[in-house]
């Protein structure tokens, strides 16, 4: 999770670029991202694809599950 006074500034974009590159290293064709509900605009922005809902360790809250298909051209 980013802390709030963090968000808009770029850093999960960053994050994802480099797990973009350390997946292409290691031939890794799927990263599956469990996610807070809230950071489902970024990552239909970068095109990862909503799975679902999964269990939280925070009761009576589920987190998001993303797939995002790792490419050679880095985040769409």
């Amino acid at each position: 999770f980013i802390n709030p006074n963090y968000l808009r500034k770029g850093i999960g974009t960053k994050l994802m670029r480099y797990a973009n590159i350390i997946c292409i290293e290691k031939g890794i064709k799927y990263l599956y991202i469990f996610s807070d509900p809230n950071s489902k605009g970024f990552y239909d922005k970068i095109g990862a694809r909503y799975i679902g809902e999964s269990p939280s360790s925070i009761e009576s809250r589920t987190v998001s599950l993303y797939e995002y298909t790792i490419s050679m051209e880095g985040l769409r």
